[in-house]
């Protein structure tokens, strides 16, 4: 990195972290928009195993994922909530069997959690049109794309307030502290029960999303191999 003409980052966020660690000049930093996923264009395809309401969250499971906090605050949710389901899609990857076992340990979880394993694009779609909402408690991300994958299939979203997330998904997002799974569980019962505040997302999500496409991003970056090539 300390040689490179420049560097293309996503967010503000991680140019920061870049100046922060490494002996780099912060204008050789440049700072592009990432993309959102299109909405899929097939047709939705039901998973029948999966019972309404739940709330949903996509990805991985690794530690910075933070899913086991994400568990703790559906427990308390469920308190006043028992027919609530969480539904956890990701590929069944190490951290993904580990969790499955020790929710699989809990009577009071036995079919409310459900871990999908990969889902195919017909699948996804359905999973985010039919969610009460997409809850991403991610602890640290560099952009956060599967928020905005959510948003443009019309899905609100529940977001912690760490790192670069406030900075990308900016006022679509309900927002919560990551490590406080009361504050978690409280932001999204506020979502799935207060009808407003849900289409008020829904709403702003589809204008946030709209900011993001691999059309600017690829402007964005051929502008700068532009600037480096003349300085040659």
């Amino acid at each position: 990195l300390p040689g490179s003409a420049t560097v293309i980052v996503p967010t503000e966020f991680v140019k920061d972290e870049v100046v922060r660690y490494v002996p780099l000049n912060a204008r050789k930093v440049t700072v592009t928009l990432a993309a959102s996923e299109q909405p899929s264009k097939v047709a939705a395809k039901a998973i029948e195993t999966i019972n309404k309401p739940f709330v949903l969250y996509v990805g991985s499971a690794f530690p910075h994922k933070n899913l086991e906090g994400l568990i703790k605050a559906y427990e308390v949710i469920r308190q006043t909530n028992p027919e609530l389901n969480l539904v956890l899609a990701g590929k069944k990857e190490y951290y993904y069997k580990k969790l499955e076992a020790s929710v699989g340990k809990q009577h009071a979880l036995k079919n409310k959690v459900v871990f999908t394993g990969f889902v195919a694009d017909a699948e996804l779609k359905w999973l985010y049109e039919h969610a009460e909402a997409y809850v991403f408690p991610s602890l640290s991300e560099g952009f956060g794309l599967p928020g905005l994958e959510a948003m443009v299939h019309g899905c609100p979203v529940v977001s912690s307030n760490a790192t670069c997330l406030p900075e990308v998904y900016g006022d679509a997002a309900h927002y919560f502290d990551p490590e406080n799974t009361k504050d978690m569980a409280t932001k999204i019962l506020e979502v799935i029960s207060d009808k407003n505040l849900s289409k008020s997302l829904v709403k702003k999500g589809y204008k946030q999303a709209a900011k993001y496409s691999w059309k600017k991003t690829a402007e964005q970056t051929l502008e700068v191999y532009k600037r480096v090539l003349e300085k040659e």
